[in-house]
């Protein structure tokens, strides 16, 4: 079996060595969670390959600050949550919750059974004039699977986007 963590993985990519027989997965999680808070499962009935995985058995996921689109800020809680940085308050208080919920960083949605759908870091989300939320992830995705394209990366300076595209 091939597990890919650490980023989102293009599900095509999945498909591709699912379709050679090969039991190929994405799952998610941190260091600051001992590092699995979900996995997508090694049967093709249930696999979601455009996804990071279902909740682990003990875990807990919430979406918060959802906007209109139910794209929220992913949290975690559970057993292999951390306690804290060591000797640091600050970074801690920054990122847990006191009743153990642990912020991730990440944008996304969670369906009905569980699976979780990455959209994006909350840090790299752009907020439109007009209040729209843009995840450079992915446009920057789309524009990596044209074919005359290499590499993309986009971003914002003084309220505009901006994409560099490689050939």
């Amino acid at each position: 079996a091939i597990i890919s963590g650490g980023a989102a993985i293009d599900g095509k990519i999945l498909d591709f060595f699912t379709d050679l027989d090969i039991n190929a997965m994405q799952g998610y999680g941190l260091s600051e969670c001992a590092p699995m808070a979900a996995l997508n499962p090694d049967q093709h009935k249930w696999m979601r390959n455009a996804s990071v995985g279902h909740i682990m058995p003990g875990m807990h996921v919430k979406i918060i600050d959802k906007a209109e689109d139910g794209v929220g800020a992913i949290c975690i809680k559970g057993p292999n949550v951390m306690m804290g940085y060591y000797k640091n308050e600050e970074a801690t208080k920054a990122v847990l919750e006191a009743d153990g919920w642990l912020h991730t960083g990440d944008m996304g949605i969670m369906d009905p059974d569980g699976t979780i759908y990455i959209k994006g870091r909350c840090k790299t989300m752009i907020l439109t004039g007009s209040g729209q939320n843009i995840y450079p992830e992915e446009i920057e995705d789309k524009l990596n699977n044209m074919s005359l394209v290499l590499e993309s990366l986009v971003l914002e300076n003084d309220g505009k986007l901006y994409g560099l595209v490689v050939p």
